[in-house]
């Protein structure tokens, strides 16, 4: 699978049979599927969070639930879910939150038992009405992994029961088979998430100063840990939260983007001699993107 790339070349993470098995029967595990249920594959198969809904309903007797148009409006989507009385969805928390903007589309919601939400941070607020509404019986299912660590290393459920105790959404536990570490930097107890376990990719394809860069093998520990470059820190009850990067790396809408490769391209326009990309914020999590430029003489605005 490839990592998505920025202005960057995007890298081919090489994925094990072994870890992804292992991400499918934790995921139709956790998400009990069967010959009842009914998956929207609602992210393009390039996406790597699309792999598990398409191999999942396959080994478990479910319906999968492709449709014929490539692209989609929320009303149409809305439809469709009533329709065919999905059961499941997997998107970003971005590209799923207008779903369950208005109230009175969640009758022809009633259907979906798990939304499952990867890719970025979320904001609980965006799902709070539907999973109270009287329509709902959800259970929205917070993920966090890299494509390097084959889509999803942790997890957490969001119930009506924990529903209002929660200010900041953790990314959970790991999933069977994972191992979680935090390399301690700072004063707080946060650190960097280093993750092992069989989820673990090969390296990066033909790219083996990355690989080593990287993934690691510690020996004390005896295992081979990806590098996520996240910082984390953790809980009394062992629920993992996500802090923020050790690098200029974002996420908009599950997409990463490395903030120094669009201003080293920026710096390739003639008569540009500094830039600054700076992410924007709104409900703590970045919206857009904005760059500043010092230009030491006239440029046309049609730059290619």
């Amino acid at each position: 699978l490839f990592t998505s790339g920025s202005t960057g070349d995007p890298k081919g993470v090489v994925i094990k049979n072994n870890g992804f098995m292992n991400l499918v029967e934790w995921y139709k595990t956790t998400l009990n599927l069967s010959t009842k249920d009914t998956v929207f594959l609602s992210a393009s198969v390039s996406f790597d969070l699309a792999q598990k809904n398409i191999f999942a309903p396959l080994l478990s007797g479910s319906k999968l639930f492709i449709s014929e148009k490539q692209s989609l409006d929320y009303i149409e989507m809305v439809d469709l879910i009533e329709r065919f009385n999905i059961t499941v969805l997997n998107w970003t928390p971005t590209a799923l939150a207008p779903l369950f903007l208005y109230e009175e589309n969640f009758i022809k919601l009633s259907s979906i038992k798990y939304i499952v939400a990867g890719g970025e941070p979320l904001n609980l607020n965006h799902f709070k009405t539907w999973l109270k509404s009287e329509y709902s019986n959800s259970v929205l299912i917070n993920t966090y992994g890299p494509t390097e660590c084959t889509d999803v290393s942790n997890y957490y459920l969001v119930t009506n029961e924990n529903l209002d105790s929660i200010n900041n959404v953790p990314i959970g536990k790991a999933i069977p088979n994972v191992e979680l570490f935090i390399n301690d930097n700072l004063d707080d107890g946060s650190g960097e998430l280093l993750i092992g376990g069989i989820g673990v990719s090969e390296g990066y394809l033909n790219n083996e100063p990355l690989t080593k860069e990287k993934f690691i093998y510690n020996l004390e520990l005896g295992t081979r840990l990806y590098k996520t470059g996240d910082f984390v820190k953790y809980d009394e009850l062992g629920n993992y939260y996500f802090v923020g990067r050790s690098d200029d790396q974002v996420k908009i809408n599950g997409y990463r983007i490395e903030l120094e490769d669009i201003e080293n391209n920026m710096m390739r326009v003639d008569g540009v001699s500094k830039v600054a990309v700076l992410p924007k914020y709104e409900e703590g999590k970045v919206k857009y993107l904005t760059a500043y430029c010092i230009y030491t003489k006239e440029i046309s605005s049609k730059l290619k």
